[in-house]
């Protein structure tokens, strides 16, 4: 039983296209990004501000700004993915340069004269990248199975004339009898039962699966500053993402006396979404050496989710017969297209920092966030009425509560430079007893910053690594490839005080 959930888990995406509780996971699984001066110390930001990207964790953190500012952060990733499946190691890797952080904090100051012990108040809008879905896997080996029984299984029941009209598994069987790759044998109660020309013991398998793609939020944010020792704010913030994903299962007979030489799957899924959340946070400065922090983020409504996809299959074969009058066929499937609704969980943050005699700063954050929150719902212009009954029945039972760490630290090595560090954990969402593995992901951050007047530049980099297993297709006839997936970001901030 434990291995057939891992199947729903991680072979999925070869089985089905989006609206799947994978995709409230996907989107839910956020990290710190920003600024370079916040990664650098692992986004360890939460009771200590005065840090553009703040907005999207702790927004009372704005209140600690005295003066206006603006920043941008561009930003280098590097990923790669190692696979090891029956003996045989592959390396694939991606690069891609994008934004992390563009905004600017407005602060309007209390007249000195002024009685209120409202020092300032604060005003920011801008841009925080919160996910990176760029990413390049292979896996290559040998198998003794094909996943063409899989594509065969669908096909189970039907006729071949309801595979003729894409009316039974028009992503999967249909394009795979289309191209010549399965046919029927006489089943009981008159059903057909399909079989596959892969059929050998020895198969070359390449799968392959390359994503794009990122999630951001633009945010809109209040702040004040009450007598320099509480600090207070809110954030509305509007959430968008795309994510885009290749994915092509290869394989090639090394027996050369069949008919059949190669063959491949090829999926294609593209979603886009528009969400919508709220952030309230507090600091408190109860000594000037300890800050405390606490922050909530409401549950993010997805008001709009759109995947589109498709699929092909392409044969190649050694002769013709009197039916398979070509040696190459290559059939798409219909465009698949569905409109629906998400709510990802809400998270809770708690943050401390120490102050060390105005020379630097340690700083922690302990997130909390529960991925059984999460809920598909339908959308009426979809105009379909799916319950998603399924899908949020496996959120509740696949995903489990998960706690997140962020340690970061900053020294102050003279009046205009200083360094930094940090790490985080972050906990697997996964429930432990439907997955054979919750190894956590882990971050390590470091950077240097110059700060003078008016003008500040801050360089960081990230290091991020993760393993994991992967089903290839149906666990039940084949073993799972180890990942070991690293990913690496290089950036720098740069910003004006005004």
């Amino acid at each position: 039983m434990k291995r057939i959930v891992i199947a729903i888990l991680f072979a999925c995406p070869l089985l089905v296209f989006g609206q799947s509780e994978q995709d409230v996971y996907r989107y839910s699984h956020t990290q710190f990004g920003g600024t370079a001066r916040y990664n650098s110390v692992a986004g360890a930001f939460g009771a200590v501000g005065a840090d553009f990207s703040v907005l999207s964790t702790n927004p009372a953190g704005m209140g600690r700004f005295r003066e206006s500012d603006f920043s941008f952060t561009p930003t280098l990733n590097l990923s790669s993915t190692t696979s090891i499946h029956n003996g045989s190691s592959a390396t694939a890797s991606k690069e891609n340069f994008n934004l992390n952080n563009l905004g600017v904090v407005f602060v309007s100051k209390a007249h000195p004269e002024s009685p209120s012990l409202w020092r300032a108040v604060q005003f920011g809008f801008g841009y925080n990248k919160l996910a990176n879905f760029h990413e390049h896997t292979l896996i290559s080996s040998l198998d003794t199975t094909s996943f063409s029984m899989v594509l065969a299984d669908q096909a189970y029941g039907a006729t071949t004339e309801e595979l003729d009209n894409y009316q039974v598994s028009p992503f999967m069987a249909s394009p795979a009898w289309w191209a010549w790759l399965i046919d029927p044998l006489n089943g009981q109660g008159g059903k057909d039962v399909y079989t596959t020309q892969m059929y050998v013991d020895s198969i070359q398998q390449d799968h392959e699966y390359i994503n794009k793609g990122s999630l951001g939020e633009w945010s809109f944010a209040l702040s004040g500053n009450y007598n320099d020792k509480l600090y207070i704010g809110g954030s509305v913030n509007f959430q968008r993402f795309s994510f885009e994903q290749e994915k092509i299962q290869s394989e090639t007979s090394l027996i050369d006396t069949t008919s059949l030489i190669s063959f491949s799957y090829t999926e294609n899924l593209k979603t886009i979404g528009k969400g919508v959340n709220l952030k309230l946070g507090m600091i408190y400065l109860p000594t000037q050496w300890l800050r405390l922090g606490i922050s909530y983020h409401s549950p993010t409504v997805y008001y709009t989710m759109r995947d589109s996809w498709y699929t092909n299959v392409s044969t190649f074969w050694r002769t013709t017969d009197t039916y398979r009058t070509d040696t190459y066929y290559s059939v798409d499937s219909p465009d698949g297209r569905f409109t629906y609704k998400m709510r990802t969980p809400g998270r809770i943050t708690g943050s401390v920092a120490f102050v060390v005699k105005r020379k630097g700063l340690i700083s922690a954050d302990v997130e909390f966030v529960d991925y059984t929150t999460g809920l598909l719902k339908s959308h009426p212009g979809s105009g379909d009425s799916y319950s998603f009954e399924l899908e949020n029945t496996a959120v509740k039972d696949n995903f489990n509560q998960a706690i997140n760490i962020r340690l970061g630290g900053e020294y102050r090595i003279t009046n205009l430079w200083m360094v930094r560090a940090g790490a985080a954990y972050y906990q697997n969402g996964y429930n432990p007893s439907v997955v054979t593995s919750t190894n956590p992901m882990m971050t390590y951050a470091g950077g240097i910053g110059y700060r003078a007047k008016d003008f500040y530049v801050d360089v960081a980099y990230t290091y991020t690594k993760q393993v994991s297993d992967y089903y290839k297709y149906d666990p039940l006839i084949t073993s799972a490839a180890q990942l070991t997936k690293v990913s690496s970001n290089i950036m720098a901030t740069v910003g004006f005080k005004f």
